[in-house]
């Protein structure tokens, strides 16, 4: 599980160079960290079929955006879930 703050919020759909599919959200985040002063930012793509199996819509992340979340991660580091904090 991983705290951060939700900063921003992407909807993504788009053929890639190679002709695939890039369809999804990509979650924008900071959080605090050992080896930076301030926070550190990251995103995290979540791809249309994950956000539909998980719960997690482009719209409804948007009303979240200056809020903390947690990122919900399976053994394997693997995103299963979001949740509000």
């Amino acid at each position: 599980m991983a705290k951060c703050r939700l900063i921003g919020v992407q909807e993504l759909d788009f053929e890639a160079n190679d002709g695939k599919l890039i369809k999804g959200v990509k979650l924008h985040l900071s959080y605090p960290s050992d080896v930076v002063y301030g926070e550190k930012v990251d995103t995290k793509f979540i791809s249309d079929n994950l956000c539909r199996k998980i719960g997690v819509y482009a719209e409804e992340m948007k009303e979240l955006v200056g809020d903390e979340i947690e990122l919900l991660l399976n053994p394997d580091g693997k995103l299963v879930g979001v949740a509000v904090v």
